[in-house]
C-alpha cells in the first residue's frame, strides 16, 4: 500500500474498479511541513487551474484512486513547493502531503508519472490553448502587446543525436531544442512552441505563432476601422534581433501587424544634440528618465525577395521615389528608428513598426519591458526546473528540413581553406629580400618565394574544388533522407508541455499573489522570497464539517514585518470564500497568534 496508506478499503475498491476517485476528507492535523502551499490554492483556481478539465480530459480513466483534481493539484504544489521534477517526490513524507489534499498519503512517483502520461495523450493541447486565450481576455489591455523569444534547452542525454545550437549563456554549440515563447508585458508567458529542429524565429512566428494569434488575440480592430485608418494596427509583437528582416517587417506591416525589434545593423552615431528627455514608466510602476530621439530610416528590400510574395498593391505605397535613385534597391520600407543614449555614449537602436502612436517613450518603455520574458527564463529555471525532463520517451520528427551535415562539412572546410590562404598570402608578401644582394642571398630569396607561392597555389586549386563541391551539394535536406548515421528522433513534448503549463499557471498564481503581498510590505523585491518562505512553512489544519469550514492556520516566520505581510495576504484570500475542490470546505486562512507590531528601538 505505501507509506501512510491507511485508507485499505478505498484502495481495493479503486484496484478492482469498484471505486472512482476518493473525495478528500480533510482531518485535523498539527505541524504539517510545507503546508503554505495551500495560500496558493485560491489564486491557482483563479487562474484556471482546473478551467474546462472535465471537457478535455474525459476518456481519462476515473477509476483511479486519484482523481483528475488531485492529480492538477499535487503538480501545482510541486511546482510551488520547488519540487522541481516527479523523481523528486519519491524523497517527500506521502502522509504529511496527502493530509494537504485530503487523502491518507499522496501518489507515488510511478502513478502520478503514468497519471501524466495519461492525460497528455489527450487534448492537451486543446486544454493549453483554451487556457490561454483565457489569460489573453483577462488581461486585454496588454495583451494587445505580445513578446515572443526563444530559449534553447540544452539535451545532456544520450537516446538521441538532436541538432546541435549555439546557447548564449554558455557560449557554446550544444545539442538542444529551442522553446519559443509568447509572454505579455508583465513577463508573464502565455504559451510556448517546440521545435525539435529550429528553423529560426521569423519561420516559427510566421508558421505556427502568427496564425494563432490572428484569430485569438482579443479586442482587434474590425475590418472596417482598418480601411478607415491606415495607421491603425490589430496588435503588436516585440522580438529581439533575430526578428530582424526588413522583408519580414514588410509582411508584417502588409497584415497591419505592429512590430519592435532592434536595428541590426545600425549606422554612424546620431547626433547628441537631438535626444531630448523622456520620462518612462515601467513595469513595476516606477518612472525613469532616458535620453531618446527618433527618425525615419528606409530598410530596403530586394525586388527578387518581394516577387515571391503574394501580390499587393501596398507595394507601391511603401516605396519613396526619392530615395530609390540613392540606392541600388527599388523597394523597401520606412519604419520608425528611435534611439536610447546611456551615460556611457552608447546608442540602442530601436525599430518600430508603430505608427499610430506619437509618444516614442511609450515605444521605449515597451521595447525595455523585452527584458521581463529574459527574467522570467531566469526565474523558472532556478525555481521551476524549467530545463527538467519529464519522461524518457521519443518520437519520430515530423516533416522538416535541416541543414545538409555534408554541405556544412564542406563549408567548414572550404572556410578553414580560405583562412590558411589568406594567413600564406600575408606570409608571401611579408618575404622580402632584406640582405645584401648576393648570389647566396637571392637563391635563398628565390626558393622562399617559390615555396609560399606553391603553397598558396595548392590551396587555390583545393578551394576551387571545395566550392564546386559545395555547389554540387543541397543546402538543406529532409530529416528523413538523411543518412543512417546522422538520423535522430525527437523528445517526446507532450508530457513536459503540459508540466510546463501547470508551472506557467502557479507562476502567475504567484505572481497574483505577490502582488497582494506587496501592499503590506516596504521592500517590495522581496515578495516571491516570502512567497517561498511561506510555502515551506508549516501550517495546523483544523476542518468543520458542521461549520463548512477548513481553517489554514499558518506559523509564524523570522520577524514581525513578515508576519504582518501574511497576516494582510490572509485576510485577503479569506475573502475570496474559496471552496476546496471536491468538498464543500470554504478555505480560512489564519496566524496561529495575531501578528504584533516590532518593537520599538531606542534611538
Amino acid at each position: 500500500m505505501g507509506m501512510g496508506a491507511i485508507n485499505i478499503t478505498g484502495r481495493i475498491a479503486s484496484s478492482l474498479g469498484e471505486l472512482g476517485p476518493v473525495e478528500p476528507k480533510f482531518e485535523k492535523a498539527f505541524d504539517l511541513p510545507n503546508g503554505g502551499v495551500l495560500v496558493a490554492l485560491p489564486a491557482l483556481i483563479a487562474c484556471g487551474l482546473f478551467h474546462n478539465i472535465s471537457n478535455y480530459f474525459s476518456s481519462v480513466n476515473e477509476n483511479s484512486y486519484y482523481g483528475m483534481n488531485s492529480v492538477f493539484i499535487t503538480i501545482a504544489f510541486m511546482a510551488l513547493a520547488r519540487i522541481q521534477t516527479i523523481e523528486q517526490l519519491r524523497y517527500c513524507s506521502p502522509g504529511d502531503w496527502g493530509k494537504l489534499i485530503g487523502l491518507d498519503r499522496i501518489t507515488c512517483e510511478k502513478t502520478l508519472r503514468g497519471r501524466v502520461s495519461e492525460i497528455s495523450q489527450l487534448n492537451i493541447m486543446g486544454w493549453s490553448s483554451d487556457l490561454t486565450k483565457k489569460w489573453l481576455h483577462e488581461s486585454s489591455d496588454e495583451s494587445m502587446v505580445l513578446y515572443i523569444d526563444g530559449h534553447v534547452r540544452v539535451y545532456h542525454g544520450s537516446q538521441t543525436k538532436l541538432p546541435k545550437h549555439h546557447v548564449s549563456r554558455q557560449k557554446l554549440c550544444l545539442r538542444a531544442t529551442t522553446d519559443y515563447w509568447v509572454a505579455g508585458m508583465d513577463g508573464q508567458p502565455f504559451f510556448k512552441i517546440n521545435k525539435a529542429v529550429d528553423p529560426g524565429m521569423i519561420k516559427t512566428i510566421e508558421n505556427d505563432i502568427l496564425p494563432w494569434m490572428k484569430t485569438q488575440v482579443p479586442n482587434q480592430p474590425t475590418v472596417k476601422e482598418l480601411q478607415q485608418d491606415s495607421l491603425l494596427h490589430r496588435f503588436t509583437i516585440i522580438g529581439d534581433r533575430e526578428m530582424y528582416s526588413p522583408l519580414f517587417m514588410f509582411q508584417l506591416k502588409r497584415e497591419r501587424i505592429a512590430f519592435q525589434t532592434y536595428n541590426k545593423f545600425p549606422k554612424e552615431k546620431w547626433d547628441v544634440l537631438e535626444f531630448q528627455s523622456h520620462t518612462i514608466e515601467l513595469n513595476n510602476g516606477s518612472l525613469k528618465d532616458v535620453m531618446l530621439a527618433e527618425r525615419g530610416t528606409f530598410l530596403p528590400i530586394k525586388k527578387s525577395d518581394l516577387l515571391n510574395l503574394p501580390i499587393d498593391n501596398t507595394i507601391n505605397t511603401l516605396t519613396n521615389p526619392a530615395k530609390a535613385e540613392e540606392t541600388t534597391y527599388r523597394y523597401g520600407i520606412w519604419v520608425r528608428e528611435i534611439r536610447s543614449l546611456n551615460k556611457s555614449g552608447g546608442q540602442t537602436a530601436i525599430l518600430s513598426g508603430n505608427y499610430k502612436e506619437t509618444k516614442i517613450s511609450r515605444l521605449a518603455a515597451e521595447m525595455f519591458a523585452r527584458w521581463c520574458e529574459e527574467n522570467w527564463f531566469k526565474y523558472a529555471k532556478q525555481h521551476y526546473g524549467l530545463d527538467k525532463r519529464t519522461d524518457y520517451k521519443l518520437e519520430e520528427i515530423p516533416e522538416a528540413e535541416i541543414v545538409n551535415p555534408k554541405f556544412r562539412s564542406v563549408d567548414g572546410e572550404i572556410k578553414k581553406t580560405a583562412a590558411l590562404l589568406g594567413r600564406n598570402k600575408v606570409k608571401f608578401y611579408a618575404i622580402l629580400l632584406k640582405k645584401n644582394i648576393e648570389e647566396k642571398h637571392v637563391v635563398e630569396y628565390e626558393l622562399a618565394k617559390k615555396e609560399s607561392q606553391e603553397e598558396i597555389e595548392q590551396l587555390e586549386k583545393k578551394l576551387e574544388e571545395l566550392k564546386a563541391q559545395r555547389k554540387n551539394t543541397p543546402k538543406r535536406v529532409q530529416v528523413k533522407d538523411l543518412p543512417k548515421e546522422d538520423q535522430f528522433q525527437q523528445l517526446s513534448n507532450h508530457s513536459k508541455h503540459f508540466i510546463d503549463m501547470v508551472k506557467v499557471l502557479a507562476y502567475r498564481a504567484e505572481t497574483a499573489m505577490a502582488s497582494i503581498i506587496n501592499e503590506a510590505m516596504a521592500r517590495k523585491c522581496d515578495a516571491r522570497s516570502l512567497l517561498v518562505a511561506i510555502y515551506k512553512n508549516e501550517i495546523d489544519l483544523i476542518p468543520d464539517e458542521n461549520a463548512g469550514t477548513l481553517t489554514v492556520k499558518l506559523h509564524h516566520l523570522a520577524n514581525h514585518s513578515e508576519s504582518r505581510a501574511m497576516e494582510y495576504l490572509c485576510k485577503e484570500l479569506t475573502e475570496t470564500e474559496t471552496i476546496f475542490p471536491g468538498t464543500n470546505l470554504r478555505l480560512i486562512y489564519e496566524l496561529v497568534s495575531p501578528a504584533k507590531e516590532a518593537p520599538a528601538t531606542s534611538s
